[in-house]
């Protein structure tokens, strides 16, 4: 089974990017960009929306797609699709209590310092790499990472 994945690339006006820290035990302490897995039925903007509202109280906007990124799960192994859209903040919320002990915190970084942390996979080099490239794709690049 595919799994279907969400995260955003978020800027603040000093340049620095959104990250969150895991809580979830087989990741606890490691930093990620914000998002997740996308509900059934759910299109991948709406679903990251939903996940970075959750996960860090920012309500976002996606504007462009990034990149799509093949990787496999660090839990099951299954491979995983994941949607990564640039975004920018539009207002606050409220992050979901349910989410508590999936995330530690949330911070800004420039990328620089974003590229020493603990992060999730080591596809977030990548990932981080693709965020200073202010180009962004069409809807039907793939990039393998595993």
């Amino acid at each position: 089974m595919t799994i279907l994945a969400a995260a955003a690339i978020v800027r603040n006006q000093e340049e620095e990017i959104l990250l969150v820290q895991e809580g979830k035990e087989h990741v606890k302490g490691l930093w990620d960009f914000p998002g997740g897995k996308l509900e059934e039925g759910e299109k991948p903007k709406e679903g990251v929306k939903r996940e970075v509202l959750e996960e860090t109280g920012h309500i976002i906007e996606p504007k462009e797609l990034k990149a799509i990124y093949f990787e496999e799960s660090a839990r099951t192994g299954e491979d995983v699709i994941v949607f990564t859209y640039l975004s920018e903040i539009v207002g606050e919320g409220e992050s979901n209590p349910d989410t508590e002990n999936e995330i530690i915190d949330t911070k800004f970084y420039k990328i620089d310092a974003a590229k020493k942390l603990d992060l999730r996979k080591k596809n977030r080099h990548k990932m981080l790499k693709d965020a200073e490239d202010k180009k962004t794709i069409s809807e039907d690049r793939l990039i393998d990472t595993r």
